[in-house]
């Protein structure tokens, strides 16, 4: 261990992002922002927050700092990393662009290792020269002297002027490989970023992922890796959830989403998109609603669109019955989040593949049971604490949600057996686990 703090440098960009955009703060954003929190309240790390270079990233990230009062450490906007460093621009391969440059005209750097954009503005080739000039910086302030530093790419992939500092270990966060895996549930725009952070990581480097099962895919990829220096830390669910929910929250949530104060409802929390597999969720809720009929809960399908969200009204379309108990609920905010959790007779989760979990583990400390896949990570997360299925198993989910609904004492069960589960994840043992891989990295 080290004598003195660690200095760590750690990627804020998409906190900037996602505090101005709510759809954005996905469950990315949480990891990001409250690893920071538990890294920032130790007294062996040295935290240091900064960001891709962008002007409009920049202007972002102070706005966070400044109004959502979550991080007090310093905010390095002046040596926020460089897209393009002085040696790549020196060596030609941007010959095109500081031409376009000189003429005076607004172009958009794309950075080949983070589609992170930077305009010049018409301020021709000054911006140029800026960039040199940053990006020697760069290099003069994120240095150290009495020990070594650590640049933490907490989404982005590592910039090329980082990997070529010797002195500055580069880690990298690897969230998941979905894209890569299947690329078919993923934009084109994902599987290029997705193989970009994989590639930009140096040989020297270290990745955090947040799964065992991640860790496995990652190493898949890149098989010239040491696995020593991939380290799994698990996150976990923010101290907002808890299984104490007031009656009148959820009577009165109840009501915003149009029911009766004695209705009841199942509960699914995610991206409307493919990968998430809404459409087992909407077949097995139409072969419980043929059972139950008018005693049917309803369905709450909460979360931002996302990717082919037409798909998700095609299949209710197609639902025959119940069609209207059915709710689509939106993004909701994190404050509504936990009620929503608990009144819930049962949450849903059949994803296809998943880096981690995190609504499971919401819903789980909320004291709420959870029926999910028994795919990628999410044994991992759910344990013997809920029901893990196969997800393309639409008539097994269907019986399982029955059993939820007419059995109370099983709910009762996988309730405790919930809360108790998620006691074993906090951020403080992922910033524990994060802090021993500083440590093992700069021996």
């Amino acid at each position: 261990m080290s004598t003195t703090p660690v200095s760590v440098h750690y990627d804020i960009s998409v906190l900037g992002l996602g505090h101005e955009i709510e759809r954005s703060r996905t469950g990315i954003f949480k990891v990001i922002e409250e690893l920071a929190m538990a890294l920032e309240a130790r007294d062996d790390i040295q935290l240091q927050l900064l960001s891709q270079l962008d002007e409009e990233c920049i202007c972002r990230c102070h706005r966070y700092l400044e109004e959502a009062h979550k991080l007090n450490s310093p905010y390095l906007s002046e040596t926020s990393i460089p897209l393009i460093s002085c040696q790549d621009i020196e060596r030609g391969a941007m010959s095109k662009i500081v031409m376009d440059a000189r003429k005076g005209r607004t172009v958009s750097l794309l950075w080949r290792a983070g589609y992170c954009i930077s305009r010049f503005r018409n301020k021709g080739i000054q911006a140029w020269k800026n960039n040199r000039a940053r990006s020697r910086n760069c290099r003069r302030m994120l240095i150290n002297k009495k020990d070594m530093s650590i640049y933490h790419a907490t989404h982005q992939p590592i910039p090329a002027v980082i990997s070529r500092m010797r002195d500055i270990v580069p880690f990298a966060t690897s969230y998941d490989m979905i894209p890569l895996l299947y690329p078919v549930y993923c934009t084109d725009y994902d599987i290029g970023f997705t193989r970009e952070m994989v590639n930009s990581i140096p040989l020297h480097g270290h990745v955090i992922t947040i799964s065992e099962c991640s860790k496995q895919d990652f190493l898949a990829f890149r098989q010239d890796f040491d696995p020593k220096n991939v380290h799994v830390a698990y996150p976990a669910a923010s101290e907002i959830f808890h299984p104490y929910a007031e009656e009148d929250q959820i009577m009165s949530l109840k009501r915003q989403l149009g029911m009766a104060y004695d209705d009841t409802y199942y509960l699914s929390v995610c991206t409307l998109e493919p990968r998430k597999n809404l459409d087992s969720v909407i077949e097995a809720y139409g072969k419980v609603a043929s059972q139950l009929g008018i005693d049917t809960p309803y369905l709450v399908l909460a979360g931002a669109p996302g990717w082919k969200y037409g798909s998700i009204h095609e299949k209710l379309d197609r639902l025959n019955v119940h069609k209207h108990r059915v709710l689509l609920a939106g993004y909701v905010a994190d404050d509504d989040l936990p009620t929503l959790y608990a009144g819930a007779t049962c949450f849903l989760f059949p994803s296809l593949y998943e880096g981690f979990g995190l609504p499971p583990l919401e819903a789980m400390k909320c004291g709420t049971p959870v029926i999910c896949s028994n795919t990628s990570s999410l044994p991992e997360v759910v344990g013997e604490a809920g029901i893990l299925i196969d997800p393309m198993d639409c008539e097994v989910l269907s019986q399982a949600m029955l059993a939820m609904t007419c059995d109370p004492e099983l709910r009762n069960i996988y309730s405790i057996k919930s809360v108790e589960r998620s006691r074993l994840f906090t951020w403080g043992r992922m910033a524990d686990t994060v802090t021993r891989a500083y440590n093992y990295a700069i021996q």
